[in-house]
Order: structure tokens, then sequence, then C-alpha cells
């Protein structure tokens, strides 16, 4: 069996080396830091195990000495040619943020579940929400996924973050409070927060929004996110009247091909613009672009809009839907039974059972 022996160095720390049998002979390597060494044996547990059954490695021992900083390459290669640029950007900022510091050269057979656990709660002392939580959560996940295979680690297994835990409201604004927004923004940029917070579009798709797809009152809003088999998601919504009156005359000396906002940064254009205008405005300044999208589906709410028709327009799904506004669809238990009740009547009584020709009941046999 695979053994873990500690040896003590001479300035007061301690090396510690894992010795197990593959392929016939013995290995051993040597670890600076316990817990790597205990994550190390583990794996050579398996090792050997695998092949006293006769069984294929899960996993080659290679690709369990390799850092995460050589993974890191190929598993962004594979999900650029899988996901939008806002996903691969949003999988960068989280390794080169929190991953990286924390686990760039250790080796894949070493990490555990441990280690993810401490670059969350490392986030969560630093103030950073859920979303930001669950970036690192899958973004290490699927590169160990990538590397080891779903079944070579435990990460995903053991640790758990996920969109029901979020601790952070949505931010719904008022229509008072919207228009002291678009008024605080700079005139430029306010026909931007008035598409975001009527359409209730998500800004990657307002950003990506060009000329060409407005047409006929109505505005074709294109989504990153691939779908499955390849197939983008796209929707054509129908533009209220003041809205389509202020686009066209904003478009009106564009080419097809450019884009209606001329935006092309978003956390520039959230850093630059928009918080400035949420203070300047008076708006809890933790008000975001995407909390015009939270607006827009409060308020078909509020206009008595069944969640099919919400999720429609939003461009997701009625699970969706329900999970992030659930809290806004009310209603009365009471007057759901009112709904539901009836008249009853009394049961009328039975028929009396039919008589022969003599008035007599029929014989039912001999």
């Amino acid at each position: 069996m695979a053994s873990l022996t500690e040896r003590p160095g001479k300035t007061g720390t301690s090396s510690y080396t894992v010795r197990w049998r593959e392929a016939g002979s013995r290995q051993r390597r040597t670890f600076r830091r316990k817990k790597e060494a205990e994550a190390w044996q583990r794996k050579a547990e398996e090792i050997e195990e695998a092949q006293r059954l006769g069984m294929p490695l899960a996993t080659s021992t290679q690709t369990l000495r390799s850092t995460l900083d050589q993974e890191w390459p190929r598993f962004l290669a594979r999900r650029t040619s899988e996901v939008s640029p806002a996903t691969v950007e949003k999988h960068e900022w989280a390794y080169r943020a929190w991953i990286e510091p924390a686990l760039a050269y250790r080796k894949l057979g070493t990490i555990t579940p441990d280690d993810l656990r401490a670059i969350l709660e490392d986030a969560r002392r630093a103030g950073k929400g859920v979303d930001t939580r669950i970036a690192i959560y899958q973004t290490l996940n699927m590169l160990l996924d990538n590397a080891l295979g779903k079944d070579g680690h435990r990460c995903r297994a053991e640790v758990t973050v996920g969109t029901t835990t979020r601790d952070r409201d949505i931010n719904v604004l008022t229509d008072r409070e919207l228009d002291r927004l678009v008024a605080a923004t700079p005139r430029q940029h306010r026909l931007l927060v008035d598409f975001l917070a009527t359409m209730g579009a998500r800004p990657h798709e307002a950003l990506g929004l060009r000329t060409r797809d407005i047409d006929d009152g109505y505005a074709t809003l294109t989504s990153q996110k691939k779908q499955a088999r390849g197939r983008t998601s796209q929707r054509r919504l129908p533009l209220p009247a003041s809205l389509h009156t202020g686009l066209k005359t904003h478009t009106a000396d564009m080419n097809a091909d450019e884009l209606v906002f001329g935006v092309t940064d978003l956390r520039n254009w959230r850093r630059r613009v928009f918080a400035p205008a949420v203070g300047k405005a008076g708006l809890d300044e933790t008000i975001v672009p995407y909390d015009l999208r939270h607006t827009c589906a409060s308020k078909l709410i509020r206009l008595g809009k069944p969640a099919p028709f919400v999720a429609k327009w939003l461009g997701h799904s009625v699970r969706m839907t329900l999970e992030i506004y659930a809290h806004l669809f009310t209603g009365d238990l009471e007057d759901i039974a009112n709904v539901l009740d009836r008249p009853r009547r009394s049961p009328s009584p039975a028929p009396p059972p039919p008589s022969g020709r003599n008035g007599t009941r029929p014989s039912l046999g001999p």
C-alpha cells in the first residue's frame, strides 16, 4: 500500500515522501506540504487498487503530475471553442484573480476540496458575493474536469456553492428612480440605459445590437450564450412606440453593421458611466446594469403577465424565471380558495327501483 513518511529538515521544516508501486516498480515523490502529500497518497492508493483489480487508470500519473498552470492553456482553448467570449472572460478573471495565486503551481493530483473551500472563503471574507464565488467554483471544477475527468477529483462532489444560495438582493427601480437615473446619465448614453430598462435585455445583448437588428418596429436580440448543437439564442421583440422613435432618430445616419450604442466594453462603461450616474441620481450604490433587466421583469409581473410570458420576453426558461422572480408573483391563498369554491347541492335521493306491470318488483331469477 502507498505510504507517507515525514522527514524533518535542518531548518525546522519537514518534507513528506509518498511511496507506492506502479507498473511493477516502486515510485517515490516528495512534497513540502503535508496536505499535498496526503492528497497524492490517496491518488497512489487508487492507482494501486486499480492495478490490483486489473482496471485501467482513470487518470495517468503523468497528468496528475502536471501543474494547474500547465493545464490552464488547454482548458482555455477548449472553452474558447465552446462558449461565448463573455464566458471565457469570466473564466480568465476567476483564474487570474483567485485561483492562480493559490494553486497555479500545484500538481493536479494534490488539489483537494479543502483548497477550493479556502479560496471560496477568501472571496467571502473579501466581501465578494455569491456570483463571484460561483465563477471561482465553476472555473476550477471545469478545469479539473478537463484534465482529470469528473471522476478524477473530489472538488465538485464535496464542495457546494449554488444559485440557490444567492445572497444578493435583486434591485428593482421604480419609474421615478429610473427617470432620475436616465437624467443623471450623460446624454449620449441615455438611450442605452432606457433600452436596458424598457426591453429587459441582457447587457451584452444590448451592446451587440446593430442597426440592421432594428426593423419594422422590432428589435432582434442575440444572446452570446451558445445553445444545443451550436445554435445561438435569438428573440424578436416589439419596440414600445417612444423607444422606437428614439432608436430611429439615433440610427438614421448609421450603417447597417454599426453598433447601435457604440459601447464595446461593459465593465469599462459600468465603471466610467453607469456607476457615476447611479451616485448622481442618489440611488443605492449596489445597483448594476443587470438590475435594469430585473426592473423590466418586475414591471411585467406587476402588470399581471404569467411566468411563461415573462420568460419568453426575457429569453430564458420558465424555471429560471420562477427561481429568480418567484417572490414577485404575489397572490393570496384565500383568494385562490374562493376562486376554487363552487356551490354544493344536496345529493338527490336515489330513484325508486323499477316495478313490474302489476306494481310488484320484477323477478331477478327463478
